[in-house]
């Protein structure tokens, strides 16, 4: 059993699925007991990615829910053994809320924008612990390989780099405990920014949209300086690994 929502322009807003079956969407889930069933939705658009085994934002919780919809015409799509159907549906501005429809369609567009930010950086992350443990497999192996002294060398400069640019971006494992006095890093800058936005119905103040400049201008730094090592260290390392006859570290362009 599937259930999609989507806005007026046919914008998938957010989607649940029922548990098993090689369901990949996240609880709540959708009953599938025989009879009638209900399930109730929180009018929120899907929340940002997170970091497996994450705690530094308290994993699945409102740091880093989705935003709130806008007032505005949706469609519900119940998805049952292949066959669809769909009921229009509107959703209704609390008439006691004095924010226009403009005003919640600028929050909207700030959650979104963070939302987005924040997946992004939780898929650089995996990008970041997927390209360094494969380094250090090879590190391993190179340990028992003669003249492989100059592949040595490249892996551990390149997994400095990539420790350094994960340690701006997320409090690390190997960080320690999180404390009162452990420093914020970006990932959990924009889960705050995304609790402070959401917090209630009205427009963003004008400082947290400088916030989110800020914290975003932070993250494209460390985005760039982890495509530098992937455009360039890691040719590189995989040129001194071919001469040894070994595979190349695999990555992906960002």
């Amino acid at each position: 059993i599937k259930l999609t929502i989507v806005d007026g322009k046919g914008r998938i807003v957010n989607n649940y699925q029922s548990k098993g079956d090689g369901a990949t969407s996240a609880p709540p889930f959708l009953q599938k007991i025989q009879g009638m069933n209900r399930f109730v939705w929180d009018m929120r658009e899907m929340g940002a990615d997170t970091v497996p085994g994450d705690k530094s934002v308290g994993g699945l919780d409102e740091s880093v829910i989705g935003p709130l919809v806008v007032p505005g015409k949706y469609e519900a799509q119940l998805t049952v053994d292949g066959t669809t159907v769909s009921q229009l549906f509107n959703v209704k501005k609390n008439p006691i809320n004095p924010s226009t429809n403009t005003d919640l369609e600028k929050q909207h567009d700030i959650l979104i924008k963070i939302r987005d930010t924040t997946s992004e950086i939780a898929s650089l992350v995996v990008t970041i612990r997927n390209i360094r443990k494969q380094i250090q497999n090879w590190n391993n192996l190179l340990g028992s390989i003669k003249e492989s002294q100059p592949a040595k060398d490249v892996t551990s400069l390149v997994k400095r780099k990539l420790s350094a640019i994960e340690s701006e971006l997320i409090h690390t494992p190997d960080a320690g405990d999180l404390g009162m006095d452990s420093p914020v890093k970006i990932y959990a800058k924009l889960a705050a920014l995304n609790s402070v936005i959401g917090s209630a119905d009205y427009a963003p103040p004008k400082q947290t949209l400088e916030a989110y400049a800020s914290i975003e201008s932070q993250y494209i730094k460390q985005k760039n300086r982890l495509t530098k090592v992937i455009e360039g260290d890691i040719p590189k390392l995989n040129s001194l690994l071919n001469e040894l006859d070994l595979a190349p570290v695999i990555t992906h362009s960002l």
